[in-house]
């Protein structure tokens, strides 16, 4: 396995990850699966603010998983805080890789000056709750049915880690 820096080559197996992610879980709100405009739009984005989009890579060159990280918020006071996301292929998920690409994400958000990493985490997401308690993030708070998917409410938890 191999941590990259993701170039527009690996679009179509990020959009795919997104895509199972938003059908079968709760761990990203979107209802609708990503379009190939809204991926690379987003990935568009990541690269005029100077974010990183981290993909690891098997032997084959196949995405397994990937990280990035982006604004907080938009206002100034914010610059210093980043949020990020972490998805990780189906058939790779529970063998270590959300921590390898959360720990690649965090070294590259300290280079880069970064304060705080926030990540917003479904609150039945156990898994990611356990991996970024496990990595030092403390639990800020939960927002109590700010989501709305497969038909109920769905309750956010902020998790933040002073870097």
């Amino acid at each position: 396995m191999q941590l990259i820096d993701a170039d527009a080559s690996h679009l179509a197996a990020i959009q795919a990850i997104v895509n199972d992610v938003v059908a079968t879980t709760t761990a990203i709100y979107d209802e609708a699966p990503a379009t190939d405009r809204e991926t690379a739009d987003w990935f568009e984005v990541k690269r005029a603010k100077g974010f990183p989009v981290i993909v690891a890579i098997d032997e084959s060159v196949s995405v397994m998983g990937f990280a990035s990280y982006g604004d907080f918020n938009k206002k100034p006071g914010y610059r210093f805080t980043v949020e990020h996301s972490l998805h990780v292929a189906a058939d790779h998920r529970g063998k270590g890789l959300g921590r390898v690409l959360l720990e690649a994400i965090e070294s590259r958000a300290r280079g880069a000056g970064v304060h705080t990493m926030v990540g917003l985490i479904d609150a039945e997401n156990v898994a990611s709750r356990r991996l970024h308690e496990s990595a030092g993030y403390e639990l800020a708070g939960t927002l109590k049915e700010v989501g709305w998917k497969f038909g109920r409410w769905l309750n956010m938890c902020s998790y933040q880690k002073i870097l």
